[in-house]
């Protein structure tokens, strides 16, 4: 059953029922250099008409301009300090020895983080987008009301680190052809309470 409104119902038969809940549709893996590594849909509803290659190409254009543009458009110098650094980093100046010098630079680099593109939202689909310091993208495409995305993101980055970087015998930056990396995130995402 589906409501408008409060005194129209729709009741609808349980092969159309899915249209109207929160979904997850299709999922992207991009490398550094921008050449899709790894593609999997679910509940795509309507096909892009072209080529995948083609498809992959414009997803990747549109996420650098859409990284350029709201990078371009920040109210800020484009860095966004967790905590203020100037608390709790050592003055550079007295430290002595290079391993302390690298200490405190990692420890800088992690307090402050670039300002980053999140997600993309229209009224049909939200484009959620996650960019590790690797240069590697993923883009999940889901029902705009779908909650949990953020975190799902980063367990299904989790299972790339153990399932594909640890493994010596998958280059990473290659077409992902693991069969274990892809039953994880098909049981990940089909589990999910959004699916």
């Amino acid at each position: 059953m589906c409501r408008f409104g409060t005194n129209i119902r729709i009741f609808l038969s349980p092969s159309l029922q899915w249209l109207f809940k929160m979904t997850i549709y299709n999922f992207y893996i991009f490398n550094r250099l921008g050449t899709c590594i790894y593609y999997k849909e679910w509940k795509r509803v309507k096909q892009a008409g072209m080529q995948r290659d083609e498809e992959f190409k414009l997803m990747h254009g549109m996420l650098v301009s859409l990284r350029s543009f709201s990078s371009r458009l920040s109210t800020r110098n484009g860095y966004t300090c967790v905590i203020y650094p100037a608390n709790y980093v050592p003055s550079l100046k007295f430290l002595m020895r290079f391993s302390q010098l690298l200490t405190a630079l990692a420890f800088f680099i992690l307090l402050c983080r670039q300002q980053q593109l999140r997600s993309y939202e229209t009224s049909q689909y939200k484009m959620n987008y996650l960019e590790t310091p690797t240069g590697l993208k993923m883009v999940l495409n889901t029902d705009p009301a779908a909650s949990g995305v953020a975190e799902l993101m980063k367990t299904i980055y989790q299972i790339y680190v153990d399932t594909v970087v640890r493994n010596p015998l998958i280059n990473p930056s290659a077409e992902l052809k693991s069969q274990l990396f892809d039953d994880y995130i098909t049981d990940l995402i089909q589990k999910h309470h959004s699916f």
